[in-house]
């Protein structure tokens, strides 16, 4: 009888580690946000409507507990890699729409994106846009415009609402 508890117990601790959280060393999470945001970007044109709620659930996870966990122990390059991956995840997700889900974001996490980039990018707006033409091609660049001046609008209006807020 002992047997089978032990069995049974090595069973659902064999399973329990199968979800274990990818925040729970700065290795794994980086590593689990890397193959995750890789996996997505392979396959995102083949997604339902269901299977991206639930990669969605996964990013706001890894944005709004793991990175803000590790932040003050991630170097400069990996909070780089960090957010280029959270921008190719946005655009692969919603395309020309972007704008609208960072915005989001940013509300419902309190991230200051454009002041994290002023810090780690020597020009932020020239920068990405490599990064994305690299990635997307030239089309890219209308996108990239205008996600430069989402920012700054979303940067503002978060701004004024936090004064009114006071």
């Amino acid at each position: 009888m002992n047997r089978i508890w032990m069995v049974f117990a090595l069973i659902v601790i064999m399973a329990s580690a199968c979800t274990i959280d990818p925040c729970l060393t700065k290795g794994q999470f980086l590593n689990a946000y890397n193959n995750f945001t890789d996996k997505v970007s392979d396959a995102h044109e083949d997604f339902s409507k269901q299977e991206w709620e639930e990669k969605d659930e996964e990013m706001d996870h890894f944005v709004d507990q793991c990175y803000q966990k590790y932040e003050d122990k991630l170097s400069d390059e990996e909070k780089k890699d960090f957010w280029i991956k959270y921008f190719k995840y946005k655009y692969d997700r919603h395309g020309r729409s972007v704008l609208r889900a960072i915005e989001a974001d940013m509300r419902e996490f309190g991230l200051e994106i454009d002041e994290e980039l002023d810090q780690l990018f020597d020009n932020p707006e020239e920068d990405l846009k490599d990064i994305f033409r690299e990635v997307y091609g030239d089309d890219i660049e209308k996108a990239l415009d205008d996600f430069k001046r989402g920012i700054e609008d979303i940067s503002e209006k978060i701004k004024a609402w936090l004064e009114e807020n006071k």
